[in-house]
């Protein structure tokens, strides 16, 4: 009888574990977070796809892709505030974990200088900012996105300091040293820079 008993207990005690050799253990930890980018190189000559071009990426760490036959390209990067990309590209923000942004190669004697406006405090692209520089001017588009382009050909009679400027009803001036002119009296100048416009204080 004492060891019907003493059964009885040990059965009692294994169903009340309700744990089974195959119920899932605890959840695994999340892999690190990846910031996924699409978008096109795109041959600013031609306005076409640049096909088979490199693109490193440098934030937290550097990561390398190249684009398909049609220019476009996709890549997995760590987090990081900003990102410089061989392209001409020093200051590229990245909003979110997904993202589509574009760049310009082969400006030839071409100068350009392009990029997004975002608001420093949401991270929302900034529509109808008037950017300056070197005395050319555009205003970026509802996706934040600008492009100044400042002429083709030799200009022999540029000289003295560049600057780059951002201006939007609400925001505090962005405003940046670019250099000097005489650097690109012979040259074609391809540069890619995202901004982010601080609010004003109320």
């Amino acid at each position: 009888m004492r060891a019907l008993a003493a059964l009885a207990v040990t059965v009692a005690l294994l169903g009340c574990d309700s744990r089974s050799p195959t119920s899932p253990g605890p959840a695994a930890p999340a892999g690190p977070l990846q910031i996924h980018v699409t978008g096109r190189v795109i041959d600013f000559q031609t306005g076409l796809g640049a096909a088979d071009r490199e693109l490193q990426w440098t934030g937290t760490s550097v990561d390398r892709t190249i684009t398909g036959s049609d220019g476009r390209y996709k890549i997995l990067l760590s987090p990081a505030d900003h990102y410089g990309v061989d392209v001409g590209a020093s200051n590229v923000i990245v909003p979110g974990t997904g993202y589509v942004t574009d760049f310009y190669v082969n400006e030839g004697y071409c100068r350009i200088w392009y990029g997004v406006v975002f608001d420093a405090s949401t991270r929302r692209p900034v529509a109808d900012a008037r950017v300056y520089h070197m005395g050319a001017n555009s205003l970026t588009g509802p996706d934040g996105v600008f492009r100044v382009e400042f002429g083709c050909g030799e200009r022999p009679d540029w000289s003295g300091s560049t600057a780059f400027q951002v201006i939007k009803a609400g925001y505090r001036d962005y405003f940046q040293l670019a250099g000097r002119a005489e650097w690109i009296r012979f040259t074609g100048y391809n540069r890619r820079m995202d901004v982010l416009l601080v609010p004003a204080a109320p």
